[in-house]
């Protein structure tokens, strides 16, 4: 349940109108550097001094978001060198430790539990004579090898045509580059073992990524078997399709074996080569595969960046589609590592190096950095936004900003948020509104009536996903304030309001929710050519009209926040 703001905050219930707050102090709140400064100012010192801590405090904020972008910049410049270091760690030194302790570990520690999906014998589809001779070695043996998958993904079977594999004869094999691939039959459940050839650092990091994905439930291979002296691992088999083959089908030049001598591939150097492929594959891309399932694809690449996994290795032959759901797979962790470990900007970049190889294979623009940066400068400033990492729409460092606002005012005074439901109206590309939902609030509901407008609260809601590395739960829909009330949306704990409000829309407000703030604007003249009779009455009527429809005033902001003044008010 909410608690009362009076209650929470005895000094700064309504007599909070009456002391006022300064324009700096909201700004300086969210740092503790600032905290000396604020208790001065409110310990009654001199103006002389109270003026030069504002002039401080004002010049210390510029500096310090031209400074973080300063930083931001360096960071991201040397970032990638402190990665190979950190990946060089990682093979000499943190590998063989892994290995160490995984001798000494029962080996049923690190398999999947038997509760996973297995992908059982009969649905081979082999013949029937050459599956009783499968079953029949499979009772003397642990492990039976069915074939070889080549480079390109073909199956050299041992034991005839397998239903849903493309097969290849012997002399038409093309053996893997690196890692060589089988199919095998671990006592009734098929598996394709991957042989790392002793390669600890790849063996490692498959077999870390597999465990923590599998234990945060994201969509990946059971891990059946591991051979810690070998460097070799066991996953279930996925019967399905593999998205390079389907789109070398449809007539895209993917396949090793195609690529080699082909004229348009003649002199490329290795990028060059990588680049053209993966052109000539997005060419054709929706001959093939749906936008849903791009979207299924990315969702399913943010969950494995949630769990700080990164970076996945992103091409069109580690994706399966599965036969049976439609839904995809990705296959191939030899490369991912938790990241997280090293630091959030660290991981910040490997994970904009993930969502920037998807958009080049799927035609897609999710967002990065750059992106972001690029975007924040295409958007009117209606409101002034701080996403992180430098990256900030307008000057929110001022206390009439969205972000001084939330700092001063609306965060002081409203109770603790989390798990909540609120409802936004004239939404436009509002930051608190996104503020509430970091602040742990469960969902929220942003009306906004321009189209415009709804798309920059997309947007923004996107990037503070980005930069917080997590989903929100938010929709924001385009209606005018006063269809409100012919939607059902369910009951709210906050309502956000502008004075723009039908007195009926404010009347329905307080019946479904358990506290509203309410924007109410001030004349630019207020406090210059105002009488203190007009000046009463300007701060009255917002008081007056909410307790006419049905509200009972809380709190209220003593001083203006550029041209507005809020209210917190409940059902009365």
């Amino acid at each position: 349940m909410f608690k009362n703001p009076s209650n929470s905050h005895p000094a700064r219930s309504q007599s909070l109108g009456q002391k006022g707050v300064s324009d700096w102090r909201p700004a300086l709140s969210a740092y503790p550097w600032a905290r000396g400064v604020d208790f001065l100012h409110r310990n009654g010192r001199s103006k002389l001094i109270s003026w030069s801590l504002t002039v401080i405090a004002r010049l210390a904020h510029v500096l310090w978001v031209w400074i973080i972008r300063g930083l931001v910049w360096a960071a991201r410049t040397i970032g990638w060198t402190v990665l190979r270091v950190i990946s060089r760690v990682e093979n000499c030194l943190l590998a063989p430790i892994c290995l160490l302790l995984w001798r000494r570990t029962n080996k049923q520690q690190l398999v999947s539990p038997l509760g996973s999906a297995r992908f059982e014998i009969d649905s081979l589809g082999l013949e029937p004579h050459q599956l009783k001779l499968l079953k029949s070695r499979a009772r003397t043996e642990p492990r039976v090898e069915i074939g070889e998958f080549d480079q390109d993904g073909f199956l050299l079977s041992e034991f005839g045509p397998i239903e849903g594999i493309p097969g290849i004869a012997k002399e038409h094999f093309v053996r893997r580059n690196r890692f060589s691939v089988r199919l095998v039959l671990l006592g009734n459940s098929v598996g394709v073992e991957k042989d790392f050839r002793g390669v600890k650092s790849s063996f490692v990091r498959e077999v870390v990524a597999l465990r923590r994905l599998s234990a945060a439930r994201c969509r990946v291979p059971a891990l059946l078997d591991i051979d810690v002296k070998r460097c070799r691992l066991t996953t279930s088999f996925i019967q399905g399709k593999v998205l390079r083959e389907e789109l070398a089908k449809a007539g895209a030049v993917l396949r090793d074996r195609d690529v080699v001598g082909h004229q348009e591939y003649h002199g490329l150097c290795a990028e060059a080569l990588r680049l053209r492929r993966i052109e000539a594959g997005r060419k054709i891309l929706h001959q093939v595969a749906s936008q849903n399932l791009a979207d299924k694809l990315y969702q399913m690449l943010q969950d494995i960046h949630s769990v700080g996994m990164t970076p996945m290795n992103i091409k069109y032959g580690n994706i399966l589609v599965d036969e049976a759901s439609g839904e995809p797979w990705l296959i191939d962790f030899d490369g991912a590592s938790p990241m997280i470990r090293w630091g959030k900007f660290l991981f910040s970049l490997l994970r904009d190096h993930d969502t920037e190889q998807f958009n080049l294979h799927f035609g897609t623009r999710h967002l990065t950095y750059s992106l972001i940066k690029r975007l924040l400068k295409e958007i009117d400033e209606h409101c002034a936004v701080y996403v992180g990492q430098g990256l900030s729409l307008g000057k929110p460092w001022r206390a009439g900003a969205c972000h001084g606002l939330w700092l001063d005012f609306i965060k002081r005074n409203l109770p603790t948020l989390e798990g909540k439901r609120f409802l936004n109206l004239d939404a436009s590309n509002r930051f608190h509104t996104l503020e509430l939902l970091r602040s742990g609030a469960r969902q929220g509901v942003a009306i906004e009536n321009d189209a415009n407008r709804v798309k920059q609260v997309q947007f923004l809601k996107e990037a503070f996903e980005w930069a917080d590395n997590r989903r929100y739960d938010l929709d924001c829909i385009q209606m005018d304030m006063v269809d409100l009330e012919t939607r059902d949306f369910g009951r709210f704990d906050v309502v956000f309001a502008s004075d723009s409000l039908d007195p009926k829309v404010l009347k329905h407000i307080s019946t479904i929710t358990q506290f509203l703030v309410w924007k109410s604007s001030v004349p630019w003249d207020f406090g210059r050519n105002k009488s203190g009779t007009d000046k009463a009455a300007l701060l009255d009527h917002p008081r007056r009209l909410l307790q006419e429809n049905g509200f009972r005033v809380c709190a209220f902001s003593g001083q203006t926040f550029g041209s507005q003044r809020f209210f917190i008010a409940e059902p009365a």
